[in-house]
Parts: structure tokens; C-alpha cells; sequence
């Protein structure tokens, strides 16, 4: 199975950075790509996105998107923080799986950071290989600093 940034344990906590829509049916996506695309085209192209990512399974599978996760799994979960860029394509997904998960008594945190995009907390170096700064991107060192202390208070 391709790997959700989804780490599950009966004990510790979990970790989302991104969560992996309904895009096919496109009942929770809406449009952040590129101007001027109509919004089937940019259906189109998360369809592609998540097929490939995919790799074979069947994306309705739980095991490649969280929100695909059958309730009565759903609750059973430890403690989950979630952290998410507020511009983030998928961020309404992202919004309605935490809102879910709370709704099934789950403990979760969720953290949108304002200005930042899908998976912004991989880009940390960014700010040196744009040739901008010599330091990290400030809003990716807080985002695993708080996975740190979130997995570390366990």
C-alpha cells in the first residue's frame, strides 16, 4: 500500500501532515490549482494525481486516504494532531476529517498554518535554495517542532 502520512499505533499518537481527498466523486473537492482552469479540469487532474499515487490500490481504501476510514476504526484512535497549510488543496478535506474524527470522540489537534500549500513542511530548505535566507522556512520548523513535542507528550 503507498504510504499515508498516517502513522497508527494503540498507544501512541498520530501524526497526519496531508490528507488524501474524495476526489473522485469531487463531493469535498473544490479548486486551488491554476487560474484559469475550470474546476473539472482540475478534478481531472487530481483524479490522475491520486491514480498514480495510488499505485494499483483501490483509492477508496482507507489504507490510501484517512478519509476513507470506516468509523468504527475511526474511534477506536489515539490522540491525532493534524497539521495542514491553510492554502493547502485539499484543506477542506482536511477540515472535515478532523471534525469527523472529533465528532467520534477522537482527541484532535488541528493546526492550519496561514500561506502555506500541500506538504509545505518538506520544503524547510526552500528559503536557502531560493537563495532568500540562510534560514529554514520558519512555519516548516514550527510544523515538525509541534509533531515533535505532540509525539514526544505521547
Amino acid at each position: 500500500y503507498p504510504l499515508c502520512a498516517l502513522a497508527v499505533s494503540d498507544e501512541r499518537p498520530v501524526s497526519t501532515q496531508s490528507t488524501w481527498g474524495d476526489t473522485l466523486r469531487g463531493e469535498l473537492f473544490w479548486s486551488r490549482i491554476a487560474e484559469g482552469n475550470t474546476v473539472e479540469d482540475d478534478r481531472e487532474y487530481m483524479r490522475e494525481e491520486i491514480d498514480m499515487y495510488a499505485a494499483g490500490v483501490d483509492v477508496t481504501d482507507w489504507r490510501v486516504s484517512p478519509v476513507f476510514i470506516p468509523d468504527d476504526l475511526l474511534e477506536k484512535f489515539p490522540p491525532i494532531i493534524q497539521v495542514v497549510g491553510a492554502e493547502e488543496y485539499m484543506v477542506e478535506e482536511n477540515r472535515n476529517f478532523q471534525n469527523r474524527a472529533r465528532s467520534l470522540g477522537v482527541d484532535v489537534r488541528y493546526v492550519e498554518f496561514p500561506w502555506m500549500w500541500h506538504d509545505f513542511m518538506n520544503y524547510f530548505d526552500l528559503p536557502r535554495k531560493l537563495g532568500l535566507s540562510d534560514d529554514d522556512l520558519p512555519e516548516a520548523v514550527a510544523c515538525y517542532d509541534l509533531i515533535h513535542t505532540f509525539v514526544s507528550e505521547g
